[in-house]
């Protein structure tokens, strides 16, 4: 069986085949791999465990989206979300409903510009 993903993200569980893969087991393409959230962020994480865990996952977010600019059928949707305690759920930890909404609106955002992009024929 091929392994599509990253070496870095392979040792990490970060990442699933099923987010990642793309052969002829999955119909759907292209594939949109979000960022990884900015744990460096999290509220409910103590420092420094909050540091070195955001560390990690922008480093893992960085391979991902390395990984995504080699593939024609994949693309890693960058923006930035900003968390803080009025965006996050009850538990501080996991992101809250505005949040989850912020980064759909992202996604969608980033989904329409590559349906609707202008033909560069009919613009000029």
């Amino acid at each position: 069986e091929k392994n599509w993903l990253p070496e870095a993200t392979q040792s990490s569980g970060l990442a699933t085949d099923a987010a990642v893969r793309s052969d002829a087991t999955i119909s759907i393409r292209p594939n949109r791999l979000p960022p990884l959230p900015p744990v460096h962020q999290f509220p409910g994480l103590p420092r420094p465990l909050r540091w070195v865990a955001g560390a990690d996952a922008r480093r893992h977010d960085q391979a991902l989206a390395e990984w995504a600019a080699t593939r024609s059928d994949v693309s890693h949707v960058d923006f930035e979300l900003q968390l803080n305690r009025g965006v996050m759920a009850a538990d501080g930890f996991h992101p809250g409903a505005s949040a989850y909404r912020q980064c759909a609106t992202m996604l969608a955002r980033h989904i329409a510009s590559e349906v609707w992009r202008p033909d560069p024929i009919i613009s000029t």
